[in-house]
Parts: C-alpha cells; structure tokens; sequence
C-alpha cells in the first residue's frame, strides 16, 4: 500500500495469497482509493466501509491484462449522507468480479462506472441494497464496451421495506466497432413496506451488429402464497418474510469467512429487516 497526498493505492496480485485480503476503512472517507490487479496471481479481497455522519467514498479500479480479481465492497453504518463514486477498468484478457453490499442509513448517492478497454475483457458486477425506515439510494450504473468480444453481466438485487426509497439507472452501452460482445442485465426487487418504492430504469446502446445485449426487471411484493406456505409450517409473518429476503441475502453473507466480520454484517441485516412489516 502507498498512501499520496490525496489518493490511498493498494496493488494486489504481484504475489500468491492463501485467502481474500480484508479492507477496513471509517470515516469520512474523503481520499480517492486506487485498486490495481496486477496478472501474476489471482486476486481476492474485501472491503469494508463504515459510515460516519457525512461520507465520501471514491474508488478508482484498475486490471492489468489477463489478470483475474475478486472484490467485494461492504457499506455498513448509519449517515445523514452517503457518496459511493467507483470507476473501474478493465483491461484485454481481465476477469474482474465485483460484489457490492448497501446496508448503510441515511441517503446514499452512487456513481458507478465501468469501462472494458481490452479485448476479451470481462466484468461481472453483483449489487446487493437492504434499506429501512426513510433510507434512500439514488444510483447511476453504466458499463461501456469500448473493446471487441468484451462480456459484462450486472446484476442488482434490491429490498426496500418500510418507507425506504431506491432507484437505480443501469445503462449497457456496446460502442461502434466492438462485434462480439455480450451485455447483459439483471434487476430485480422485493418490497416489505407499503410506502416503500423501488424504481428500475434498464437502458441498453447499442451501436454495432453481431452483438448480444439484454435487460430484464422484476419487482414486486412477496409471493403472498410463499408467506401463506411458511406460516402454515409455524412460522410467525416476520419471520416467514426474513426467510424470503434470505434468499437475496444469503450468497453474500456466506462469502465472508471472517467470523467477527460476519456477524457485523448479520448483525446490519437483522437491523434492516428484523422488523419489516
């Protein structure tokens, strides 16, 4: 790690490592924080930002070619005002995934933006937000295709109980001159609350031929024959609800192998959806 004036660089992959590297990060959060995959080994590592009162977090996230990275991005804590900002690259031959987790309070404003600048780049991006009470994300996606045979595929997985409110604009952008790429979105929401909103716009550009692109969007309350079959096997409402959300909750919780670090995130969720009405 190299910390400059206003930027914090981290560089992985230069050498093997046994398990995911573990990122923890409070406060403000006003510096730039620069990620670098280098392609000698596999990389893997997690980052956890806790909220203070007002925060600012910008990432900037950079492949080498051929290199091949995992990064998880965890915001817990409670803010009148949160700002997510991340810019990722992704170079020729790189496999990047990332894996992002809102269970912070407060508003929260995200700008995410991702560009494949080589040649058989790939970015797989899973999104994860658990709101509550008068929590709120307004959230602008994009991932430009800007090499040939170039893959992404964002997938966004919201729940919104109570009075939350969260909007997310995905944009897939295929530019002119990069056949045989692959853009492919997925949303999807669960409302817990009455009041709460959730609102999707998938948007795809597409300028070239021999392409594939697709969005789908699905959300909705909970399956009111889901609730009916659990609580007809004992279960109280509450509880039948967590066990539905679980299912988008699950695959992140079970990545953390940290067991401290586990329970900081269960214990965010519970907080969150405990108790949805």
């Amino acid at each position: 790690m190299a910390s400059l004036r206003s930027k914090i660089r981290f560089t992985f992959g230069a050498k093997p490592q046994r398990e995911a590297a573990a990122i923890v990060l409070s406060g403000a959060g006003t510096e730039t924080i620069a990620i670098r995959f280098k392609s000698a080994y596999p990389s893997k590592i997690r980052v956890f930002l806790i909220s203070a009162a007002s925060t600012a977090w910008t990432f900037a996230i950079q492949t080498d070619e051929k290199a091949a990275a995992v990064i998880e991005f965890y915001l817990i804590g409670s803010s009148e005002k949160a700002i997510f900002e991340r810019s990722v690259a992704v170079s020729a031959g790189s496999s990047l995934e990332l894996s992002t987790l809102f269970l912070n309070g407060g508003h929260t404003s995200v700008q995410d933006r991702s560009s494949i600048l080589g040649e058989g780049g790939k970015l797989r991006s899973e999104t994860l937000g658990v709101l509550s009470g008068e929590d709120s994300i307004d959230a602008v996606q994009l991932v430009r295709h800007a090499a040939p045979s170039s893959v992404s595929d964002l997938v966004n997985s919201l729940v919104a109980s109570d009075a939350s409110q969260i909007a997310f604009d995905v944009t897939g952008a295929i530019l002119k001159g990069n056949a045989g790429s692959r853009c492919k979105q997925q949303n999807r929401g669960v409302l817990l609350g009455e009041k709460a909103s959730i609102e999707v716009s998938p948007k795809l550009l597409i300028d070239e031929f021999d392409v594939e692109a697709g969005h789908g969007c699905a959300i909705g309350r909970i399956n009111s024959d889901e609730l009916f079959y659990l609580t007809s096997r004992g279960l109280d409402p509450m509880t039948a609800k967590r066990l539905v959300v679980s299912g988008y909750t699950a695959p992140y919780v079970q990545r953390i192998a940290d067991p401290a670090l586990r329970r900081l995130v269960e214990t965010s969720l519970f907080a969150k959806i405990g108790g949805a009405s």
